[in-house]
């Protein structure tokens, strides 16, 4: 059995390990061919059960994993991280006085820099170390009566457990250093004084010096050094990684200053200030009736301090792991100190935060959920296909119309006319129009009702369509865009868009006065290739788009992991590149979307499950990639890969969804955190196979699912409070890809 286990854990160290290596060499071309280092690793895990990074490795690894960590705001700056190799350290003395130094250098002077130090990893004979401080720097916190705290109420336990342990404690104000408490590799726990000359404190005042708050005697320490993550790389667990970044003023004014089981000094200010605190129904406004006064901040309520538990908290953007099906998430927590002093018993690394690794290359999912085309959800009498009361009625919040696109060559008709029912959204069909080959995606002029279809074809067409009462009429002839595989259009003033994905090209082509299409097309062609050999020998232009305010077009290259800001030439409408922005090397960037406030931008890859979120400025034509969240799907089965396809934004701003191949499922974001925190809330499935459309209905109220490879449409209600949406219909379309809305015609 024990054999049984270790090759077990060899096998899944080897999965990781091989996946970092490749994103290694990927990432550093100048590394060579990874064959020869992955033989090294394999051959030394089957000697040893591990293997040893090489320093270029480690410094990788470590700064990916900043980059990888989704809720740290400062990882923007993941490429500027100084990595201090102690791989060699295992006794705590040692551990110690390296922490110290990490402090000092990393404070620089006051031009904190962001520093990692890395210590002994766990080998399959021994633990790792272990440093059971949250933070290299961290406030006691006193106190005989069990809801009152001098100092930080967050480390009373902590201080407690050291006092008993022999620290002496400090003089006993708010801000007295704790010990540091680090634990060898063949040690029980041991504390550590903290130097002084380690600490950068900074005094807090007033910053219009309206009122002398020094003898308050408020400060606090200048490096965020977090010290109880584990660091993994590639199947390595670093037990003892302290990192830091750099603090937000917000941060310890709202939290640590201010929250209630940590210094709780609101009341105390505000109390000060001359506002009345004896209500909160007051929202403490100022009133004449209350003189100011000068309470002291060192003695402050800490409700539910008495029954806080020394437990690891979890470091942000501190861990290198593979997660998603098959994955093992490791998170315990630290058993509490005992009365007779720590011991090993019951070790456990510390609680992790975890970030996404993974790989990338060809090849879609072969794992597809049954296809369910039956029912029109909630009315089980109706049935599919059949005529549905007020679907013309002119009261619906969602359109009037639907128009769904398809792949005649993969046995699609054309584009289909539906018209949709305002009070269940169910899709009733109308009529087809067939003359324009291969259809796939199409964009609405609400002005004019007039519809645009691409023909994702390799001579490249565009065609134009004017509503009936019937369907579609065709407007004019198709237009050559110029470019092979046009795969996405979109409008631009007087000008159609196409996004030529074969050809890696965008092309601008004019509208004539009744929304017609004329030639010829000016056509911008992308340059460049990205390190996917089969999905990225070239371009990709897989989207094209203008910002909200019309100013700027936006190009989506899956081809070369770019985001091309271009600007319009008011002459000939020649796109113009005007910046070129890149992403995450061989993530495969497919389609963007805006939020309605039109400062925040998320970009959707397809070779990567992963959402980038950028901020946008449409004075500059400026966009800021800030932060990458990974589009997981839940439940999907081990080994499955996820290509995500589409992305839409609620009309009213509060949620995000993806779509996702291969898994064939729908990722709900909310964005209650503000527009550039989108958080995964939940998973459902697609109602299909390959959904390679979502889309939005007006309203907000209903989500569409273009699913191509199970051949139907399926469509959700949205949940307003949680923004899950349930499946309530679908409808037989072959080839289905891609769903937008419109009114009637006029």
């Amino acid at each position: 059995m024990e054999i049984l286990q270790k090759h077990s854990s060899e096998a899944q160290v080897w999965e990781e390990a091989e996946e970092f290596i490749r994103l290694f060499h990927r990432e550093n071309p100048q590394s060579g061919d990874p064959r020869a280092r992955l033989a090294a690793v394999r051959a030394e895990l089957a000697e040893t059960g591990t293997y040893r990074h090489t320093p270029e490795e480690l410094v990788h690894g470590a700064r990916v994993a900043w980059r990888n960590s989704n809720r740290c705001i400062g990882r923007l700056y993941w490429n500027s991280l100084r990595v201090r190799d102690r791989r060699g350290l295992t006794d705590a003395e040692d551990i110690a006085a390296e922490c110290f130094e990490h402090l000092r250098e990393a404070t620089n002077g006051g031009r904190v820099r962001p520093t990692i130090t890395v210590f002994a990893p766990e080998a399959p004979d021994r633990p790792g170390p272990l440093i059971w401080s949250e933070q290299l720097v961290r406030y006691a916190g006193y106190g005989d009566h069990p809801s009152i705290t001098v100092g930080d109420a967050r480390n009373r336990q902590l201080t407690e457990a050291l006092l008993r342990f022999g620290w002496a404690g400090g003089p006993g104000t708010p801000f007295d250093l704790l010990p540091l408490v680090v634990q060898g590799v063949d040690d029980k726990p041991r504390w550590f004084d903290t130097p002084a000359d380690a600490v950068l404190e900074v005094p807090i005042r007033h910053p219009d010096d309206r009122d002398d708050w020094s003898d308050w005697g408020l400060r606090w320490h200048a490096v965020p050094a977090i010290s109880n993550m584990c660091l993994e790389i590639g199947g390595i667990h670093y037990t003892a990684a302290p990192f830091n970044g750099w603090y937000m003023g917000t941060e310890i004014g709202a939290r640590n200053l201010a929250d209630t089981d940590r210094y709780n000094l609101l009341p105390a200010v505000a109390r000060r200030l001359g506002l009345d605190v004896s209500s909160d129904r007051s929202l403490w406004c100022w009133t004449p009736s209350t003189g100011p006064g000068s309470p002291s901040p060192t003695t402050t309520p800490s409700p539910g301090a008495s029954s806080r538990t020394w437990s690891a908290r979890s470091a942000r953007g501190a861990r290198w792991a593979r997660t998603g099906p098959g994955s093992s998430r490791r998170s315990p927590v630290r058993p509490p100190p005992s009365s007779t002093g720590p011991t090993r018993t019951g070790r456990a690394r510390p609680r992790t935060s975890t970030t996404t690794v993974r790989g990338n290359g060809p090849g879609d999912g072969t794992w597809s959920r049954p296809s369910v085309t039956v029912g029109l959800g909630t009315d089980p009498g109706r049935r599919r296909g059949a005529p549905v009361d007020g679907a013309h009625s002119t009261d619906h919040g969602g359109g009037h119309r639907a128009y769904i696109g398809s792949f005649t060559s993969g046995g699609g008709r054309g584009v289909l006319t539906a018209a949709v029912d305002p009070a269940t959204g169910a899709l009733t069909p109308l009529s087809t129009e067939g003359s324009l080959p291969d259809p796939s995606y199409l964009a609405l002029d609400p002005a004019t009702g007039v519809l645009y279809a691409v023909s994702e074809t390799e001579r490249g067409a565009a065609g134009a369509f004017r509503p009936t009462a019937e369907g579609l009429a065709p407007l004019g002839t198709p237009v050559p865009v110029g470019g092979s595989g046009p795969t996405h259009l979109s409008l631009a003033g007087r000008r159609l868009l196409t996004a030529n994905y074969t050809s890696g090209s965008v092309s601008s082509l004019p509208l004539a006065a009744d929304g017609s299409l004329r030639g010829p097309a000016a056509v911008l062609e992308y340059e460049g290739s990205g390190p996917d050999p089969d999905r990225q020998a070239g371009p990709h232009a897989h989207q094209v788009l203008p910002d909200p305010a019309g100013r700027w077009v936006l190009g989506v290259d899956l081809g070369t992991d770019a985001v091309r800001v271009c600007a319009p030439d008011p002459a000939d409408g020649r796109l113009r590149v005007h910046a070129r922005v890149a992403l995450r090397a061989g993530s495969g960037p497919r389609h963007l979307a805006f939020h309605p406030a039109g400062a925040v931008v998320y970009v959707l890859h397809e070779l990567e499950p992963l959402l980038t979120v950028c901020r946008w400025n449409a004075d500059a034509g400026r966009l800021d990639p800030l932060a990458e969240v990974p589009v997981a799907p839940e439940g999907a089965p081990e080994g499955v890969r996820a290509f995500p396809s589409a992305i839409t934004v609620s009309p009213d701003g509060r949620f995000l969804w993806a779509a996702v191949r291969g898994a064939d499922a729908l990722v709900t974001f909310s964005l209650a955190g503000g527009p550039e925190e989108p958080r995964p809330t939940g998973t459902v499935g697609c109602g299909g196979h390959w959904p390679r459309d979502l889309a939005a209905d007006p309203s907000g109220r209903r989500l569409y699912a273009a699913n191509e490879r199970s051949g139907d449409v399926t469509w959700f209600e949205v949940d307003p409070r949680t923004g899950h949406p349930a499946r309530t219909g679908s409808l037989p379309v072959p080839a289905a890809s891609c769903v937008v809305f419109g009114g009637l015609p006029a």
